[in-house]
């Protein structure tokens, strides 16, 4: 830890000297703010589809506004698709499973539901009122009719124009570009390469049958980003530049459109800003762009990151009765908690070197510590069979994350006759979590989790009445969860170099978890039922939040290494659901343990990055 303090202190320094240049080139100055292609659509008087709602004396009325049109609907009914044309508007509503196309000519038609429901999400509709979508089996269907796509689309994009037309904008495994539109199919190259962002890159306009735009965020490496436009006419294709950045996130969702005076305008959603650009199509073939010169790939690109929180406990453990009629339940039992202050200490690493994810590597070479040469061999054969290096396409990377804590405290359990017993205790806490990290700042994955604190049992019997309730100090908890979250340093640490400012972080867990009972609590239950015992695995949500101040620089001379600190509060919340209902079903000759807790734990937290 002392060496990292000083190695982080040293390069810390040493950054402060080297100011990154946001971007390299761009080809026009770009503005703060400007229409939305909705809002441009609505200053041309292009009405939009909206739900509408009247209540009087708790009786109410539903309906779908499009311009003047007005359809009565259901409660239920939702909006799933609508495309907005000069001369008229079109919606898709589903209402108890049942689709219906209306159009702001006042006309409503219903839908075949068994074919839209192969959509496999966006649905454009098009200027003669046929849906087009892309199924979940990679085929274009348009109307009913059925058309093999060319390719298995990475990413895709429909788009319609406010002049009548459409077109389908795809990437493929190769990282090409096809377009497909009423004049046939296109492809072209791009600039994209297997570790390029592929999700969130993609806008296109159609400004005619056979010509379309399309702007791409290229990233090609952590000093070397690139928002690009792509002009097809017919079978020629013109690429060109409309920014390039090196210690921003410029260019990140693009949204592009056309206006009636064939301007186009272009926006990037950043994370601290939108910025919008006007361009002229005449001048993009006058550009000349200021040539990048970190035109390699990256060899590495790796953060670790070490962080400490001193956590304050508040737990509330209870033994509840099943529901009555109204919901409500009494409680049997109860557990308090006094607890220690105690220090939560976390580790993390993620990246790759030479394309190579080290924490894949990391994972296998120490699964094969204690294997003979045969064994060695067969689990590389094995790794490279499943072949889990190609599981990570785009920005994706397997991180790594331990946490452990150790806190004591004193456990005073109350039965519902108003008994009390105490004991003190030492609770190991530790977490293992294996995530992929994605695009922009998300992760998900599993994580692992274990701890062992006193906790009060009831143990039912069919009938589900007078269980015997036990306090155990030798309780374990075993949790297994699947998770997805956004991480600012993740974040910053790919797209951006001088970063600094008020970071909201949090992250979601939903899974199951399994208990050990004490073997003396255990035998006493079932001894003096005479049946066997019977668990099930419990239901667990956890919530994790985090806030505070992020401080980042790198160098861009040096290839992107830095440094990043985080200091702020932080907060877990666990529940644990193992609670018994008027619907649970308990053999005679069986007893089943039942309990809830829910865990908040909180504190000041300081955690410090190093990127390479």
């Amino acid at each position: 830890m002392r060496l990292v303090r000083q190695l982080g202190t040293l390069l810390g320094l040493a950054l402060l000297t080297l100011s990154a240049q946001a971007l390299w080139w761009e080809h026009a100055p770009s503005r703060s703010h400007d229409l939305t292609y909705s809002e441009y659509l609505h200053s041309q008087g292009i009405p939009e589809a909206k739900r509408r709602s009247q209540c009087k004396d708790k009786a109410c009325r539903y309906w779908i506004e499009l311009g003047e049109a007005q359809f009565r609907v259901n409660k239920d009914a939702r909006i799933v698709a609508q495309s907005r044309y000069h001369d008229r508007s079109y919606a898709l509503y589903q209402q108890q499973n049942a689709y219906y196309l209306i159009s702001s000519l006042g006309h409503r038609r219903p839908q075949p539901d068994d074919t839209l429901n192969r959509c496999a999400s966006q649905i454009i509709i098009r200027h003669d009122g046929v849906p087009i979508c892309v199924t979940r089996n990679d085929t274009l269907l348009i109307g009913t009719h059925i058309q093999i796509l060319p390719i298995k689309p990475l990413t895709y994009q429909l788009a319609t124009s406010h002049q009548g037309d459409w077109v389908l904008a795809m990437l493929d495994q190769q990282f090409n570009l096809h377009l497909i539109d009423a004049s046939g199919h296109r492809q072209t190259h791009t600039q994209l390469h297997r570790h390029s962002d592929i999700f969130h890159t993609l806008s296109v306009f159609p400004q005619a049958p056979g010509n379309t735009w399309v702007a791409l965020y290229e990233y090609h490496n952590k000093r070397n980003k690139r928002l690009s436009l792509y002009h097809a006419q017919q079978a020629s294709v013109q690429r060109y530049t409309v920014t390039n950045s090196v210690g921003d996130d410029t260019g990140v969702r693009p949204s592009l459109y056309q206006t009636n005076k064939h301007e186009l305008r272009l926006s990037t959603a950043m994370r601290s800003a939108t910025k919008y650009y006007r361009i002229a199509p005449d001048s993009l073939s006058q550009q000349q762009p200021t040539p990048n010169p970190y035109t390699a790939h990256d060899m590495a690109d790796v953060l670790l990151g070490v962080g400490l929180r001193n956590t304050h406990w508040a737990v509330r453990q209870t033994v509840e009765s099943p529901p009555g009629h109204d919901g409500s339940t009494d409680t049997l039992a109860s557990v308090t908690y006094r607890m220690n202050q105690s220090t939560l200490h976390e580790y993390r690493l993620s990246g790759q070197v030479a394309g190579k994810q080290i924490a894949l590597t990391w994972l296998t070479s120490d699964a094969e510590q204690d294997m003979n040469r045969l064994e060695r061999a067969a689990t590389r054969k094995l790794y490279g069979s499943i072949g889990f290096d190609r599981w990570f396409v785009g920005p994706s990377l397997l991180r790594l994350e331990f946490a452990s804590e150790q806190a004591g405290g004193i456990a005073t359990y109350r039965d519902n006759q108003g008994n009390q017993h105490a004991t003190a205790f030492e609770n190991d806490y530790r977490r293992y979590a294996l995530l992929v990290t994605g695009e922009l700042g998300g992760f998900g994955g599993i994580s692992y989790s274990r701890n062992n604190m006193p906790m009060a049992i009831g143990f039912f019997q069919s009938g589900l009445s007078d269980p015997d309730i036990y306090f155990d100090p030798d309780f374990e908890l075993k949790k297994l969860l699947f998770v997805f979250g956004y991480d600012t340093a993740q974040y910053a640490s790919r797209y951006l170099f001088n970063s600094r400012g008020f970071y909201l972080d949090g992250r979601i867990g939903l899974g199951f978890f399994d208990y050990r009972i004490g073997n003396d609590v255990l035998n006493d239950a079932k001894a003096k039922s005479g049946k066997k015992h019977n668990s099930s695995l419990g239901f667990a949500v956890d919530l994790f939040a985090e806030m505070g101040y992020f401080w980042q620089a790198r160098s861009v001379r040096w290839g992107g290494i830095g440094t990043s600190l985080q200091l702020g509060l932080s907060a877990d919340l666990e529940a644990y659901l193992n609670g018994v209902t008027q619907e649970s079903k308990i053999d005679v000759n069986e007893i089943r343990s039942s309990f809830e807790r829910i865990d908040l734990r909180w504190g000041p937290f300081a955690r410090f990055n190093m990127m390479f």
